[in-house]
């Protein structure tokens, strides 16, 4: 089971674009659009947070290098279920080139701290030239670290 489980967490962290996360009454999933734009091109990220209690509190990534363009929530609640799903949609725009970070947002529940992933995008001059195939431009997910369940933090 355990093997089982480290599995299907491996095949979440196999895509550097997404992260997810779930825990009984839990499911975190923050995602970009691209990992590699121009000076002139817009960023999406997106942050889902899904569970079985109406609040979970929940801290948005520091955009530092990037200009927030626009913001949208919403939430909806799953008819005759318990689940809450809200979604944070944010389109950023770059503030300089090189190798930018969005680092990872912060999700409260039942007395413990989550964390999603952080991701890196690497902005160019305008008119740069990109590769056709942007997966070879993807950096490798980082191995899958195993939380010790007596820790109040976890990386998601």
């Amino acid at each position: 089971m355990r093997y089982a489980l480290i599995f299907i967490f491996s095949l979440f962290m196999l895509c550097p674009q997404t992260s997810a996360f779930a825990r009984p009454g839990l499911r975190v999933r923050a995602e970009v659009d691209k990992n590699l734009i121009n000076m002139d091109e817009l960023l999406t990220y997106k942050l889902t947070v899904t569970s079985n209690e109406k609040n979970v509190p929940t801290q948005t990534p520091d955009f530092t290098d990037f200009s927030v363009v626009s913001m949208q929530e919403s939430v909806s609640f799953q008819q005759g279920s318990k689940l809450t799903t809200r979604v944070l949609v944010v389109v950023l725009a770059p503030q300089k080139t090189g190798k930018l970070e969005i680092k990872p947002a912060q999700v409260t529940f039942l007395d413990k701290v989550y964390f999603s992933r952080r991701f890196r995008i690497k902005v160019q001059e305008i008119g740069a030239p990109k590769p056709d195939d942007s997966a070879a431009q993807q950096e490798p997910a980082p191995e899958p670290e195993i939380p010790d369940s007596s820790q109040s933090q976890y990386n998601l």
